[in-house]
């Protein structure tokens, strides 16, 4: 015969429906699971959760340490009702939802690919990770990016095992999301927390672009942009004419901002705005070569990176010439704000 324990309301009210606990089991009599959940007292899986679960049941002896669910805190009898339908289900998602709150990278295979991205599981359950999540070395990059492009290269990933970070979940409706790209970027930051702005890097040019210049530096590499206006004082049209794939370049950190590190060579150069109030003087007349046309007038060169905003009269404006050198008189400076005025002598 069984004896219910009699345990103290607070001790039982630590505990509510739904939770996992463990307990050890004490017999099978009939329909009916004992199982000892020590201090809270004395369990029992019976009906149709005992049918349910007899499968499983059938191979548990007496002492054996089983997880169980709460699913009734007292019955009519004084047993508080168990359950072990699911219970493997459960832990895994409780497992998922710890790595979830900690932020934890996790190991996943891949086991099958759609058009959208990877289908694979973790502890057994299902969950999917969108190639937009994938990081910068999986991403499919598909010229044109039809569907059957992209799938194609989603397939070679299958069989591969990926670390990544749970993005989303939601145990209710089964859904379960992961990000490759945000170890990538976890990763990132720490490797970029090594470099700030000021420091001086060696790098190499990876690709040349209409705006500038990518390139990658550091050890394990990282990649860094130098904007078309960061190569010299001088205008700079065209970034081909400037740097080409594979050069080594020495630069300068300009700016560390999330996962982008902004870089400049010119910061590492003389800048001739430092010495405008010694070789400019107002009211002087000096030659400037005209650079382009603006709203408010010409841009105009007076050496190699050092450019004034040059007035020119309306009826004189026509007659100007790109790349010719006309005389201007200096009508203001600005050193801080490296700014000078001219206008045009006729």
């Amino acid at each position: 015969m069984i004896k219910v324990n009699i345990v103290h309301p607070e001790i039982i009210n630590q505990y509510k429906v739904g939770a996992l606990v463990e307990g050890t089991v004490l017999e099978q009599k009939g329909h009916n699971l004992f199982i000892d959940l020590g201090i809270l007292g004395l369990g029992i899986v019976r009906g149709q959760e005992y049918l349910s679960t007899k499968n499983i049941i059938k191979n548990l002896k007496p002492e054996d340490l089983v997880s169980v669910k709460i699913i009734e805190l007292e019955n009519e009898l004084g047993f508080i009702e168990l359950s072990l339908r699911d219970i493997n289900k459960e832990k895994s998602w409780l497992k998922i939802k710890e790595h979830f709150k900690k932020t934890e990278t996790v190991k996943i295979k891949i086991m099958e690919a759609n058009a959208g991205g990877l289908m694979t599981e973790l502890y057994g359950i299902r969950g999917f990770l969108p190639a937009s999540q994938l990081n910068t070395k999986h991403y499919p990059k598909v010229e044109g990016g039809t569907k059957e492009k992209i799938l194609e290269e989603l397939k070679k990933l299958v069989g591969e095992e990926l670390e990544v970070k749970i993005l989303d979940l939601d145990p209710i409706t089964s859904k379960l999301i992961f990000s490759e790209k945000a170890v990538e970027y976890g990763e990132l930051k720490k490797i970029m927390a090594q470099y700030k702005v000021g420091d001086v890097v060696d790098c190499t040019v990876t690709k040349v672009v209409d705006f500038g210049a990518f390139v990658k530096f550091g050890q394990p590499p990282i990649d860094g942009l130098i904007h078309i206006s960061e190569f010299d004082y001088k205008a700079v049209n065209n970034p081909n004419d400037f740097l080409k794939e594979n050069d080594q370049v020495k630069t300068k950190i300009i700016s560390v901002d999330n996962n982008r590190i902004s870089l400049s060579l010119k910061a590492l150069k003389p800048d001739p705005f430092n010495e405008i109030e010694i070789k400019y003087q107002i009211g002087q007349v000096y030659p400037a070569k005209i650079i382009r046309h603006t709203s408010t007038g010409f841009l105009a060169e007076l050496e190699p990176g050092l450019l004034t905003n040059l007035k020119v009269p309306l009826e004189s404006s026509a007659q100007l010439i790109i790349d010719e050198i006309y005389p201007v008189k200096i009508i203001s400076l600005d050193k801080k704000n490296k700014q000078i005025n001219s206008e045009l002598v006729i």
